[in-house]
């Protein structure tokens, strides 16, 4: 005998929280979702604050479904505020910048994704994700370094432009335009004038691992409670649970390889050796000369000068010392690609979408 299976529907219980900031959350985006799920609270805001009073007006853990849009700072910003609850299923939409996570987590186009979401089955499948807890926040991903430092030039540069000339450089190419004419300068300027800074990492929790060749998981020498598992020179220095940062830049390709750890990765090279292989930095490949790739539960990084830092894809200022640790909870995310094996397509053959849901930009 089947068993009925409950489906999202009209959206009945549906909490959907979308950053109004983010590029693509546009007003035609906004619409479409609440066309296809008319039942659901709909909440588009525009400051963290917003958010947490969102959070604090409806009973989020008893939600069956918990969507966010609005790029990796944005699921960032929500996954903090959420510390206790690490059942609630979140749906991950892409209407961010990178989507790293949302790239991460199969969920394609926006357009098809919101028309299929009322045959969505409740409670729908999802992927369980552990976290990075650093400085009173939990995210999927934490760094210094480049990273950092490209993000703080591309948000500044876009931050400066209007009309076309902003929907340019807050894209991709205006991602790369920030790189090659800001970023990469720069640091080669200051490469020269006080060369590179160095870092000293200490394990503070269970002994380390290492990722071998084939990127598995090996124990790391004098790698125990305590130990130094690294000193030396540091362009990239960061934790990730997650593969992806964003724009499909592979930075921690074998983050899954150990459930309840943090993938530790640091770059040695300077910038123009790092320009010169990336390529295969951004496609993750494994190993790499100059990537030293561990995992490890809770570390804490001395820098020999202040670096730039960020979490979840949002600067966060300079630091000489971080502490970054596996968060307690985890948190439940929709596998896009199972979820939709399970939802009917409402009569829209694959890979196209209904005139309702092509209105969003």
């Amino acid at each position: 005998m089947q068993t009925d299976v409950r489906r999202v529907g009209r959206g009945h219980d549906v909490l959907a929280i979308l950053n109004a900031n983010a590029r693509k959350t546009t007003d035609a985006a906004v619409a479409a979702l609440r066309s296809v799920l008319p039942a659901a609270d709909v909440v588009h805001t525009r400051c963290i604050e917003e958010v947490e009073d969102t959070l604090a007006k409806h009973d989020v853990a008893s939600r069956p479904l918990l969507l966010c849009g609005g790029g990796d700072g944005t699921v960032s910003a929500l996954l903090s505020r959420l510390q206790q609850v690490d059942q609630t299923p979140i749906g991950v939409l892409r209407l961010g910048t990178g989507n790293g996570l949302a790239n991460v987590l199969g969920s394609g186009s926006y357009r098809q994704l919101v028309d299929r979401l009322p045959g969505l089955p409740l409670p729908p499948p999802t992927r369980h994700f552990d976290l990075v807890d650093v400085e009173g926040r939990r995210s999927h991903f934490a760094g210094t370094g480049w990273d950092a430092r490209i993000l703080t030039d591309y948000r500044r540069n876009f931050s400066e432009r209007t009309g076309r000339a902003r929907r340019f450089h807050e894209s991709f190419a205006g991602y790369l335009w920030a790189l090659f004419t800001i970023t990469i300068p720069e640091e080669h300027k200051l490469l020269k004038a006080e060369g590179q800074p160095e870092v000293e990492i200490t394990n503070l929790g269970p002994p380390a691992m290492r990722a071998g060749a084939d990127g598995k998981p090996v124990p790391v020498i004098g790698g125990s409670t305590g130990s130094v598992i690294y000193r030396g020179p540091s362009s990239v220095a960061s934790c990730a649970t997650s593969p992806e940062w964003g724009f499909r830049f592979r930075a921690h390709p074998n983050a899954h390889a150990l459930p309840g750890w943090l993938n530790l990765r640091v770059y040695d090279r300077p910038i123009l050796e790092a320009v010169r292989n990336m390529r295969a930095l951004w496609r993750g490949k494994h190993p790499q000369p100059g990537m030293h790739d561990m995992f490890v539960q809770r570390v804490r990084m001395r820098f020999s000068r202040p670096v730039p830092f960020q979490i979840g894809g949002d600067p966060v200022g300079m630091r000489e010392e971080v502490e970054m640790s596996i968060a307690p909870l985890g948190v439940q995310l929709v596998d896009w690609p199972t979820a939709f094996a399970a939802a009917p397509q409402r009569g829209i053959p694959s890979g196209q979408s209904s005139s309702r849901a092509a209105v969003v930009a």
